[in-house]
């Protein structure tokens, strides 16, 4: 089928149409249902003349529509246009129930496709008899001044006027002429003994009939009978035809108490018994209880059936009697199910077929009863179960989740992968929010385990690594501390002597990282002797020697007379060096290599 033009009407056609009865007075019935872009409406014109009248305008057509009356009748399929109203006319000849039904098809790709249904029951009503007698039930001694009976039909419904045709064991007796009267009566002379059938038909202006009838036993005074099986006739007969089947003179009470020769017989006591079931027992008949009794079991057992159908309440008392007559199931077998439907809400189809697969009553108590705890349904169980796992393993498991706070099929799946339960509580010790218990059994407890260590020690090792490695950062943090605090008491100690020497031309901090070598003392003695060579002037010499240095490398005598007296601490020699190796590298890449 082709599904990918999906139609309106797929989710418009549900039409619900509720049919009106005919109209005592008129005949005419109407209904009427409108969905959007779909109306039907039904009418009944007269008697079983319906018209249904369809209102199509949605989708797109064309659409073939077939009409189902319900009483056997099917229209062939009538191709509908868009906006197109159609009127099917049907004429049902008898009153009743009709379910009619509609289905609309359409035309995808060339291809028949159903995209719609509705349906539903048109209600025709007729004539209902009933009938009674005086005496009731007709029970006749034959040759007795009361060996007339006196029959009355009621009819409700139908379309008046009415006909009555009565008649006794099928031989016309009386036909009352069509009449509006609701109620008929007729009196039947009975002269010999037997049974009788007393029928009455009644037909309404439309031709709708309903039948009623009586059976009439009228036995002979001579023959002598039983008081008891009178007794139990006389009772029996008062509660036809609810729950008798038929209508019994002494006689036939008796030859059922007398039996065949085989011995195949009811006492009088069994079938009073069977009496006053039955008026307990609105289900069955007394035909029923009695051949129970006789072809089947006690009545201990019917009265354990009968409140076993009141506990069930989806199984009738006939249900459970045709199951063990069925001998297929045991009277206890239906108590065993009885029973586990009403502690564990069983389902007792599903506890009859395990009884016939041979469970016994305390492996269906087990079951049940650990699927309720679980609050599973008793198929989940048959799948562990199918695994390998026992009804105690599966009870356990239960047990374990409620103390673990975990979902028991988490453990009932652990337990199918774990060899023990030991091998279960370990791996959920071990579980984290990474790996389940379940990822661990099933990689193995001690291969997890060792990867676990290693991963254990992996880490302490990166830890030890990490803490190490702060270790020497905070070291030299410290020690860049430690540098920057020297450094600037160094700075502060450098400005304190540079105010204190203010004639010292040179840098004091280069002085003490350069050939004082950071001793403080170094420094102070230097600025001393600068200070005080000074004071006392420059000796000729050294105005000389720093003359010709000036005129051999080319440098100030000022600027040679100050390294003289800072850097060289007044040592000609290191000052001749010094200014040899500063020309000679200025040759070489022309900048001087201070």
């Amino acid at each position: 089928m082709n599904t990918r033009h999906k139609s309106p009407l797929r989710y418009l056609l549900a039409a619900v149409i509720l049919l009106t009865s005919l109209l005592s007075t008129s005949g005419i019935g109407y209904a009427q249902n409108e969905v959007t872009g779909l109306t039907i409406t039904a009418t009944v014109i007269d008697c079983g003349d319906v018209v249904y009248a369809i209102d199509w305008t949605i989708g797109s057509p064309p659409y073939l529509f077939v009409m189902d009356y319900g009483d056997g009748i099917t229209t062939d399929k009538l191709e509908l246009d868009s906006n197109n109203n159609i009127t099917l006319n049907h004429t049902y000849l008898d009153h009743g129930d009709y379910e009619w039904t509609v289905r609309v098809y359409e035309t995808i790709e060339e291809e028949l496709v159903l995209v719609g249904t509705a349906a539903n029951i048109i209600t025709l009503n007729g004539p209902e008899v009933t009938l009674s007698s005086l005496p009731f039930p007709p029970l006749l001694v034959l040759g007795a001044a009361d060996d007339t009976v006196v029959f009355t039909a009621t009819v409700i419904g139908g379309i008046p006027p009415y006909s009555y045709n009565w008649d006794r064991d099928g031989v016309s007796e009386q036909v009352t002429a069509d009449t509006t009267e609701t109620v008929d009566e007729a009196s039947f002379i009975f002269s010999g003994t037997g049974k009788y059938q007393a029928q009455v038909s009644v037909t309404d202006n439309c031709g709708f009939a309903d039948t009623a009838s009586l059976p009439v036993v009228v036995s002979d005074p001579g023959d002598m009978c039983h008081p008891t099986a009178q007794k139990i006739a006389d009772a029996v007969n008062t509660i036809f035809p609810a729950q008798a089947g038929d209508l019994y003179a002494c006689e036939e009470i008796y030859d059922i108490f007398d039996g065949d020769p085989e011995g195949s017989n009811v006492g009088f006591g069994r079938m009073w018994k069977a009496y006053n079931l039955a008026l307990t027992m609105e289900e069955l008949t007394w035909e029923e209880i009695r051949d129970w009794h006789l072809d089947t079991g006690g009545w201990g057992a019917l009265l354990q059936l009968d409140r076993f159908s009141d506990l069930l309440e989806t199984h009738s008392l006939p249900d459970l009697m045709g199951l063990v007559i069925s001998e297929e199931f045991s009277l206890g077998d239906v108590r065993t199910a009885v029973r586990s439907v009403t502690r564990f809400e069983a389902d007792f189809e599903d506890a009859l077929s395990r009884i016939t697969e041979g469970a016994n009553p305390g492996e269906l108590g087990q079951l049940y009863e650990l699927a309720a705890d679980l609050e599973v349904d008793p198929s989940t169980i048959d799948d562990y179960l199918a695994d390998g796992l026992t009804l105690a393993e599966l009870k356990h498991t239960g047990n374990i989740a409620d103390r673990m706070e975990v979902d028991w099929i988490e453990i009932a799946d652990a337990r199918v992968t774990a060899d023990s339960w030991g091998e279960i509580n370990q791996a959920y010790k071990l579980a984290t929010d990474d790996i389940s218990a379940t990822e661990i059994l099933i990689h193995g407890i001690q291969k997890y385990r060792k990867d676990l260590q290693e991963a254990d020690q992996e880490k302490r090792a990166e830890k030890q690594a990490a803490k190490q490695d702060d270790k020497e950062d905070d070291k030299e943090e410290r020690a860049e501390q430690q540098a920057a605090q020297q450094n600037d008491k160094n700075q502060q100690t450098a400005n304190k002597l540079a105010e204190q020497y203010p004639d010292y031309h040179g840098d004091v901090m280069s002085l003490l990282n350069g050939e004082c070598e950071g001793d403080w003392a170094c420094v102070r003695e230097t600025l001393r002797k600068q200070e005080k060579t000074q004071a006392e002037g420059l000796p000729e010499k050294d105005l000389q020697t720093a003359l010709q240095i000036f005129s051999k490398y080319g440098y100030p005598q000022e600027e040679v007379l100050e390294y003289h007296n800072t850097s060289c601490g007044g040592d000609w020699a290191c000052t001749r060096a010094y200014f040899r190796e500063l020309s000679a590298s200025t040759k070489e890449t022309g900048k001087p290599d201070k």
